[in-house]
């Protein structure tokens, strides 16, 4: 499991049925940490999507106290690069808010695209109670895929084949 001090939260809420149902709608997420690496977002989800670069005004991204990726809070100032992923379906985003477990909420947010237009994307954000967690420094990407690229994306690996382990149809 890629997560480590956080496991001691309590666990992520699972989708009812309703919620589970075949529905395909395809969404647009924008990502600032960890998975604005398209290799990254393949070892969760299994799959490669089109992106490009973006970004989120009135947001900062800090680092977690005790683990290698960020955290995303509204702040009002700032603004904070990354990328959009196109075409997720509800099956992907499902499998995403499992990786990205409670400590996030996935909020519908209007991001910038590089053309100036704004575009609606789903992005994981630190959940308010747990804003406790971000230690306040800058999070550095050229830093994380330096140190930590290739063991995150092992802990990534391993996270998909349990979670399709755990849910197969």
């Amino acid at each position: 499991m890629v997560r480590r001090s956080v496991a001691a939260l309590p666990s992520a809420r699972r989708a009812s049925a309703p919620e589970r149902s075949a529905r395909v709608v395809a969404r647009a997420i924008f990502t600032y940490g960890t998975l604005a690496l398209p290799v990254v977002l393949q070892a969760v989800t299994g799959r490669l999507f089109s992106s490009e670069e973006a970004s989120l005004p009135g947001f900062e991204r800090f680092g977690v106290r005790g683990e290698v990726f960020p955290g995303l809070l509204e702040t009002g100032r700032g603004e904070t690069e990354g990328r959009v992923y196109f075409g997720l379906d509800d099956a992907t985003l499902g499998v995403l808010d499992r990786f990205e477990d409670c400590l996030y909420e996935r909020r519908t947010l209007d991001v910038v695209r590089v053309d100036g237009a704004v575009l609606a994307a789903d992005a994981w954000v630190v959940a308010d109670r747990h804003a406790h967690l971000l230690d306040g420094s800058p999070w550095d990407l050229a830093a994380f895929r330096r140190r930590d690229l290739a063991a995150y994306l092992r802990g990534c690996r391993a996270f998909r084949e349990e979670d399709r382990a755990k849910n197969r149809s």
